[in-house]
């Protein structure tokens, strides 16, 4: 039996806590993508530069952004996620980020278990948000 992610609720707190489905891990130079037509997880391509992944990326059940995608959500965070799991985490802003020449909003969040004192996107490290 597979698992539809996209179809998963988006969390009993929205919108201030949502769950998140984790495609790519922190620090790695994998790019996964959810493929919606098997509800598999297929690994995109492999980043060629020494360039990897600064925060976990995932996207947000039962949701759809202008693209016609879930909505994408970066996950601040010292640990690092597998592929698939799904993490509940606390909304603390969002980026607005293009892609291609279109808007492509990334929404920030931090896992409800951190451990650290994150309220919002000023708490968040500047240098983390001029590299993502």
């Amino acid at each position: 039996m597979s698992i539809n992610y996209l179809d998963l609720p988006i969390g009993r707190k929205y919108p201030f806590e949502v769950d998140c489905v984790v495609e790519i891990g922190k620090d790695t130079n994998l790019k996964y993508e959810y493929d919606e037509r098997l509800h598999v997880f297929r690994l995109d391509r492999c980043l060629l530069s020494s360039m990897s992944y600064p925060c976990t990326y995932g996207f947000i059940p039962s949701t759809k952004a202008d693209d016609g995608d879930a909505l994408d959500m970066l996950i601040y965070s010292p640990a690092s996620m597998m592929t698939g799991t799904v993490c509940t985490c606390r909304v603390i802003g969002a980026l607005d980020m293009t892609d291609g020449g279109k808007k492509d909003y990334k929404v920030l969040g931090v896992p409800v278990f951190n451990p650290r004192p994150i309220k919002d996107i000023g708490d968040v490290d500047q240098m983390f948000l001029r590299i993502t």
